[in-house]
């Protein structure tokens, strides 16, 4: 009876838990006048968050702050579903194991609003984060995510405030694009023409388009990696700019992949194109999982020769 009466008392206490959060919901719905669509979103991110071990700390009109015992969450109540991607799915968790025992850069190119960079930090073979992203907006947004959270997380990261593409001229200084975002769609930015009409065909006509810096890869990352001998893993996910950032890498600073351990990630218009720039550098699949809209998750380790 005893045993029974422990786990009855742990059951009501979840389901108080749950009783309090659907209240505090509702509230912040009646005070900030939710519509009901929003109502939705936001309770799909309370399950999403639940799931991954996240409490809801705040609730506002146009996003949430969750938590876990690491990290701190900013999350858009129209779009949750990177954070569900990369928190719930664990799209970044390696299907071939790594060894642990040593220290990595995680090169995040195309970090968005800093999801992947935080759950990187987490890792304890994770000796920092550089990541890159295009879109003022996402940039604005990850440097709010950063400053939600504990110091160690913080000195982990640092951001770049712009993109990486290919290099037009010897001295990698860049200049201005144009890309397109979508303000409910934060997941969907690409400084790509065609990917737009591949990937989300039914929201051609409702892009936006913003002035975006862009600067050379490979002079990017050698001014960044070349003093160092730490191994290294890349992430990248930006919406059909992954051929030409590994075309100029492969080009122009080739000795990078001898310290490239792994690649992870999406292509998103056809994986055997991106294939086919790293594969002469030693790089075989350990997963890949192709999709109808040519969007192809995967994961490259390289193999020592």
């Amino acid at each position: 009876m005893q045993r029974m009466s422990y786990f009855q008392g742990i059951k009501y206490r979840l389901l108080s838990v749950r009783i309090i959060a659907r209240a505090y919901l509702w509230l912040s719905a009646k005070y900030y006048h939710f519509s009901p669509q929003i109502h939705h979103d936001i309770r799909h991110i309370v399950e999403s968050a639940r799931k991954s071990g996240f409490r809801i700390q705040s609730i506002y009109k146009d996003y949430v702050v969750v938590a876990n015992q690491n990290l701190v969450c900013r999350l858009k109540v129209a779009y949750p579903w990177i954070f569900n991607e990369v928190f719930v799915l664990e799209i970044y968790k390696f299907h071939k194991p790594l060894d642990t025992n040593r220290q990595y850069i995680l090169i995040d190119i195309g970090a968005n609003v800093g999801y992947a960079a935080l759950y990187f930090a987490t890792q304890t073979w994770c000796k920092e984060v550089l990541s890159f992203e295009l879109l003022p907006q996402n940039i604005a947004a990850m440097q709010e995510n950063l400053v939600l959270n504990a110091s160690y997380i913080q000195q982990k990261i640092t951001l770049y405030p712009y993109g990486l593409g290919k290099m037009t001229d010897t001295t990698g200084g860049g200049g201005v694009i144009m890309a397109s975002y979508f303000e409910h769609r934060d997941g969907i930015s690409s400084m790509i023409e065609g990917f737009l009409q591949n990937y989300a065909p039914e929201e051609k006509g409702r892009e936006i388009l913003t002035q975006c810096e862009i600067r050379s890869a490979s002079q990017s990352l050698k001014a960044l990696l070349e003093s160092s001998d730490t191994p290294i893993i890349m992430k990248i996910d930006v919406e059909g700019a992954e051929y030409e950032i590994f075309e100029d890498i492969a080009t122009h600073y080739p000795e990078i992949f001898e310290r490239v351990v792994k690649i992870i990630g999406d292509t998103h218009l056809g994986f055997e194109p991106f294939y086919n720039i790293v594969r002469p550098f030693g790089f075989e699949v350990a997963f890949k999982q192709d999709q109808e809209n040519l969007t192809c998750p995967f994961e490259l380790e390289r193999v020592k020769s």
